[in-house]
């Protein structure tokens, strides 16, 4: 029995000394009292395990992928480190305690530990297919955490980019979302680059792509929306590519309405030109001019157009003498209005507002030009007429879109007139005017091959004689034969505007019905004063001039012809007579 009791009193001597020796959480309190043993069994076998997770993208930078935990064991523990615990494409899986590398998938844990789990992602390859092009800041790797991206717009010289393709399916970007996988081969696609260019009255029409110079592509379509300004309605368009003309419905479309278009070439292959001619709807081709503008009278004063009357004497510019010429009224226009016209600027501060195909003197064309065509260009000089023939420069040509008043009035014989102090004339004479050419004092140069071949008036007889005569219809045979105008223009022209009643302001005429005509000289006063109205198809005698001394003969302005006194003169329009000396 003693013999147990020694056996028993050792091993519990050699068990404390196992405890203190291994200083296992011993928790000795020392105090005047008694010895107090307070150690809690838990709290010495407790080890904490920290767990942080991570990924490495596709720059070998480290990424939280997601937060990390903390899990307790007993201090000693054999913890096992499982892979593949995250949703991830990964390729391999490894674990730190700090820079350490685990080389087993265990761990005896026998204190506070922090193990980091790093998963490797697959690294997938974008390759490009640039095809002579550059790419700058290109992506080349990607895993299945890379946030979402677009691939680089790559450059090409001379050529537009138009987007990259996978097995002929391209689009303008590629885009590239985050969870996606695999290898990518993209391959870029060119366009050559070509300009378009657009001619013909420019100044009516709107287009996208805006500029006068844009760039397309080649081999695919090529679409713009032509859009009319108001009071304008699409008379004819030509289509060029690589200088060739185009075949409508085969090879382009032209589509739409009255003002707005759509243009589409299917394949694109040269440089394009598109000639857009437009007819002016406030009146068809004809001009007018805005309310308030001043017209220059025979004696130098002005007066608004809006209250220019038959009786009126108006200075003009004479091409046959290249002088100042007098010419009565031949067609008013009543009061029109629009919505939309044309504020030309000049270099004097001066400014005219013009409806539809009105055309100034150019000095740089030398040539009248239409103000909506594309020959008449801020900076070109045209005539200021006030005093002699003097130039000014446009400085500026704007398209605006407003409610205005518009009046037309065309002089006899030469069609111009002088409005705002600068020279402008009817449209549809352009061709004449300008074919005969210009000196330096504005004077025709080539009258005789235009008046070679001529109507008569047989060859007009539905027309009132007056408007044969005003618009010199028998030189338009020329224009005719050469192909510069039609005779459906000029019927057109006829039936539709100057001969509708609903539109002109008919001349004066006596108790019976019958027109009265200005029939003046440069003796008489006042050549505006109704007392010299005769009756259409009288007879007037050219009388002698007041002063005789070294008189030469008197020039009849509406006809461009001499007379002498007693001859005698079928009043059939508005006609002054200048005396000539030597």
């Amino acid at each position: 029995m003693k013999q147990l009791i020694k056996y028993i009193v050792l091993s519990f001597v050699l068990l404390s000394s196992f405890f203190v020796s291994n200083k296992v959480n011993a928790l000795v309190k020392v105090e005047t009292g008694p010895i107090i043993n307070s150690f809690t069994f838990d709290q010495v076998v407790q080890c904490n395990l920290i767990r942080r997770y991570y990924y490495v993208d596709e720059n070998d930078n480290r990424q939280v992928a997601k937060s990390s935990d903390t899990q307790t064991y007993y201090c000693g523990s054999v913890i096992t480190l499982n892979q593949g615990l995250m949703n991830l494409d990964y390729n391999s899986v490894s674990y730190y305690i700090g820079t350490d590398v685990l080389n087993q998938n265990t761990y005896v844990l026998n204190s506070d530990t922090t193990i980091d789990e790093v998963y490797y992602l697959n690294r997938y390859n974008i390759t490009y297919n640039l095809d002579g092009g550059n790419l700058n800041n290109g992506v080349s790797t990607y895993t299945s955490m890379t946030p979402t991206f677009t691939l680089a717009t790559p450059t090409k010289t001379n050529n537009t980019f138009g987007g990259w393709c996978v097995d002929n399916n391209c689009s303008t970007t590629y885009t590239v979302n985050q969870g996606s996988t695999g290898d990518i081969s993209v391959s870029a696609l060119w366009h050559q680059n070509y300009t378009v260019s657009y001619t013909g009255d420019t100044n009516s029409y709107s287009h996208t792509p805006t500029g006068n110079n844009v760039t397309t592509y080649a081999t695919a379509e090529f679409e713009t929306t032509i859009t009319l300004n108001n009071n304008y309605t699409l008379e004819s368009a030509s289509i060029s590519m690589g200088g060739r003309v185009l075949t409508e419905n085969t090879e382009y479309s032209l589509s739409g309405d009255n003002r707005t278009y759509t243009l589409t070439i299917f394949s694109v292959s040269g440089n394009i030109s598109i000639d857009i001619q437009t007819t002016n709807s406030s009146g068809g081709t004809n001009p007018c001019l805005a309310e308030g503008t001043l017209v220059t009278l025979w004696d130098g004063s002005t007066k608004k157009i809006e209250d220019i009357k038959y009786n009126d004497l108006l200075k003009v510019w004479n091409h046959d003498l290249g002088a100042y010429g007098y010419e009565y009224a031949g067609w008013i226009e009543k009061a029109g209005n629009t919505n939309q016209y044309t504020k030309i600027t000049f270099s004097d501060g001066n400014e005219l507002k013009i409806i539809g195909n009105h055309s100034l003197f150019s000095k740089t064309k030398n040539k009248y030009v239409n103000v909506n065509s594309s020959d008449l260009n801020i900076g070109d000089e045209v005539v200021n007429i006030s005093d002699g023939i003097n130039y000014v420069y446009i400085t500026n040509i704007e398209h605006i879109e407003e409610n205005i008043n518009y009046y037309h009035v065309i002089s006899t014989r030469y069609f111009n007139l002088i409005t705002n102090n600068i020279l402008s004339t009817y449209e549809i004479y352009n061709n004449v005017s300008n074919f005969m050419d210009f000196d330096n004092n504005l004077k025709w140069q080539n009258t005789d091959i235009v008046r070679s071949d001529m109507y008569t008036y047989d060859d007009f007889l539905y027309l009132d004689k007056y408007i044969y005569k005003v618009f010199r219809l028998e030189e338009t045979k020329y224009l005719v034969n050469s192909g510069l105008v039609s005779l459906d223009q000029f019927s057109d022209l006829f039936d539709n505007y100057l001969m509708n009643n609903d539109k002109k302001v008919n001349p004066p005429t006596n108790e019976n019905g019958e027109r009265l005509w200005m029939v003046t000289t440069s003796d008489d006063y006042d050549p505006s004063d109704i007392i010299h109205h005769y009756v259409e198809g009288s007879e007037y005698i050219v009388p002698m001039p007041k002063e005789s001394d070294n008189f030469l003969y008197w020039y009849n302005h509406s006809d461009n012809k001499i007379y002498n006194p007693s001859d005698i003169i079928e009043v059939d329009s508005g006609i002054y007579l200048e005396a000539f000396y030597e």
